[in-house]
């Protein structure tokens, strides 16, 4: 998934590596062998496929909406794990988490 860039941003305050994706999170924890017993122990590899899984899903949404997600991190460390954008300009922020403790 490709990083955001904005123009409100200072010039090259913003980083702009994409972040890599699994294109369906279910291959990963089939072929690792974790299935729900060890993902439930398992939290912080459980987030790692959650998020991949919800960004997978707001990928489809976006894209019958003609629209685009994208990742952000600049270099003070300010992170958004989805910004979806869409052509008419409109854009939605979204942090993903698995619980109010996370």
């Amino acid at each position: 998934m490709r990083g955001l860039r904005s123009a409100i941003l200072q010039d090259g305050f913003w980083r702009t590596s994409n972040t890599r994706y699994f294109v369906d999170p279910s291959i990963a924890a089939a072929a690792l062998g974790l299935g729900p017993q060890v993902l439930i122990v398992d939290l912080n590899t459980f987030e790692i496929l959650f998020e991949a899984m919800c960004v997978r899903d707001l990928r489809v949404f976006a894209d019958v909406l003609s629209g685009s997600v994208y990742h952000y991190r600049d270099k003070a460390e300010l992170e958004c794990d989805a910004v979806i954008h869409l052509r008419n300009g409109s854009y939605g922020l979204i942090e993903i988490k698995l619980g109010e403790t996370d």
